[in-house]
């Protein structure tokens, strides 16, 4: 009797401890549980934040075209201009010619307004100067901003 009430005893600590180990385990798996669905979570974020800096990376290319080519059409429009005020100033000019043997009075005036127009080609020669460097700097910062870009994708 006394080894079968030692083996009964030994038994029921053994499956007290079994009983204990049990509980841990499945309390393990919960917390793992817990873990795979917060990794889970950051994951779908993660995505969530790449997706948005895709759209946010499409937007800037079709905004930097527009403006490219919002900057194109005014540097062709001021180029227009700048050719057809060189050729008033050719029209002037030949003008002024024949206008000197008439009078002293009228070659001032044309004199006058071929200085006004070779200011306006200056000044359309400064605007088109500056639309480049604006051109390329906003280029340059695009470029910059796309390498920046797949850095943070990679």
């Amino acid at each position: 009797k006394a080894t079968y009430s030692d083996a009964e005893m030994k038994s029921q600590k053994d499956f007290g401890e079994r009983s204990d180990r049990l509980s841990d385990l499945h309390g393990d798996e919960s917390t793992l549980e817990r873990d795979i669905e917060g990794l889970k979570n950051h994951l779908d974020d993660l995505r969530n934040a790449l997706d948005n800096l895709r759209e946010k990376d499409k937007k800037a290319k079709e905004d930097f075209a527009k403006e490219e080519q919002d900057f194109l059409d005014r540097l062709a429009n001021l180029q227009a201009t700048k050719g057809e005020l060189e050729n008033s100033l050719a029209e002037q000019k030949a003008t002024n010619s024949d206008a000197e043997m008439k009078s002293q009075k009228d070659c001032g005036e044309r004199s006058n307004r071929i200085s006004d127009i070779n200011g306006k080609i200056g000044e359309l020669n400064t605007n088109i100067e500056n639309l480049k460097l604006q051109y390329d700097s906003l280029k340059l910062k695009t470029e910059e901003e796309e390498k920046n870009f797949e850095e943070k994708i990679q």
